[in-house]
């Protein structure tokens, strides 16, 4: 299944959608490339790549090396009869904070919107500290069968800390940052206070905003009617599918 739903669409992506893409948009970007037809770009190979799906090149690494532990650790296969208990708010809140010193570190190294120069990795680096800790975590909640781990209550009052982040924090972290007056550049890393400051941020938004949307629309929006299904279930193929529309 996986092998269907994750390797298709990437082979798709990188060896047909993308070249797709490239021969609509790079000739109004680069002109050198206007005279060139479909096939001369596919056989050139400098359109192959991922795009936008490589998350799920990402998630098929995870997936590889899940599949490696789960074949060499028995007790991965053992379904925990019991839930996961509800989760305290502090808990969340200092898990926000490790992961965002952690990502504040690699960004020393891997500072954002500069790739990772790792030719089968074509993605930031920089983001990948909160992307491998929800995989692991996603993995333990499956293991002992819990989706709600936040009660109602307490994902109103993570609602209301998001909206705090957005609109007071973040225009304070940038305003005091000189953003407006030098641009984000120091935001992205290299060591800078100002990538610390964001990176916190940015894992302290996360982690609300997903704990209050699993508490929230869990108790009050857990149901779907056919058209809402339908789309639901066409989500995939249109993220897909959408480079070469737009």
């Amino acid at each position: 299944e996986r092998i269907i739903r994750l390797g298709i669409p990437l082979a798709f992506t990188f060896f047909f959608l993308n070249v797709f893409t490239a021969y609509i948009a790079w000739p109004a970007k680069y002109p050198n490339y206007a005279d060139f037809s479909f096939m001369e770009l596919w056989s050139s190979g400098r359109a192959f790549g991922v795009g936008v799906m490589w998350f799920v090149l990402a998630l098929s690494y995870f997936t590889l090396l899940y599949l490696i532990a789960y074949t060499f650790i028995p007790s991965l296969r053992n379904k925990q009869k019991k839930k996961l208990p509800t989760i305290k708010w502090y808990y969340i809140f200092l898990t926000s904070i490790l992961i965002g010193v952690v990502t504040f570190i690699v960004r020393i190294k891997f500072p954002l919107f500069k790739g990772s120069g790792i030719p089968w990795m074509p993605f930031d680096i920089g983001h990948f500290s909160q992307y491998i800790f929800l995989f692991v975590f996603g993995v333990i909640a499956a293991r002992y069968n819990s989706d709600l781990f936040v009660s109602f209550k307490h994902a109103k009052k993570w609602a209301w800390f998001v909206l705090f982040l957005m609109l007071v924090a973040f225009p304070a972290l940038f305003f005091i940052g000189d953003a407006h007056l030098y641009g984000v550049k120091q935001f992205a890393g290299r060591g800078t206070w100002h990538s610390l400051g964001f990176a916190i941020w940015e894992q302290l938004i996360g982690f609300s905003i997903m704990v209050a949307l699993l508490g929230i629309l869990k108790i009050k929006w857990n149901k779907q009617c056919k058209i809402a299904k339908s789309l639901s279930d066409s989500a995939y193929a249109l993220y897909v599918l959408h480079p070469p529309v737009l």
